[in-house]
């Protein structure tokens, strides 16, 4: 049954010849009940581009669904919407770990690094949100940390300033 709903759902946004047509179709379907169909239409709103899709998919960074929010979030960063950038600032500062990684990333592929103070952070508090973070600071800086236990470590370590020495002996 979920499959059926999930195909008259996918016919039903892109049945049309009408860009227009399409993107209300689309942009109706972020209201459906089911979180899977509202991510197919953020996919859909993502390939049709443009103010109005930009526009709902910063309304989708609102919704029940964290999965929702998250795949908004990416959306945004890989279409940099740059009119989506307040928004994303304001989720920097998100209570969950996974929203401020993906905003990060999100305005880092439209090259602002605003959030890497944040994912410093995180990076540094311990929690299985540290890949996510790892993988933004990754992003982020350039540098090619390994996604492990390890890496992890190493990233600590090169973004943790050494101690200062008030007394050394040469």
């Amino acid at each position: 049954m979920r499959n059926q709903t999930l195909a008259a759902a996918a016919a039903a946004g892109l049945c049309s010849d009408s860009k227009k047509a399409n993107l209300f179709k689309l942009i109706g379907l972020l209201n459906h009940s089911d979180s899977i169909i509202r991510q197919r239409a953020l996919s859909g709103l993502e390939q049709l581009r443009g103010p109005d899709a930009i526009s709902a998919i910063i309304r989708s960074l609102r919704d029940p669904s964290s999965d929702v929010r998250l795949l908004a979030c990416k959306t945004l960063g890989h279409m940099r919407a740059h009119d989506a950038k307040p928004v994303l600032y304001d989720l920097i500062h998100d209570d969950d770990p996974a929203m401020q990684c993906c905003a990060a990333e999100s305005l880092g592929l439209m090259g602002d690094k605003f959030g890497l103070p944040t994912i410093k952070k995180l990076l540094c508090k311990r929690g299985k949100h540290q890949r996510d973070a790892l993988r933004c600071i990754n992003m982020l800086t350039g540098m090619n940390f390994r996604l492990t236990s390890s890496g992890i470590q190493e990233a600590i370590r090169w973004l943790t300033p050494p101690k200062k020495r008030f007394f050394s002996i040469h």
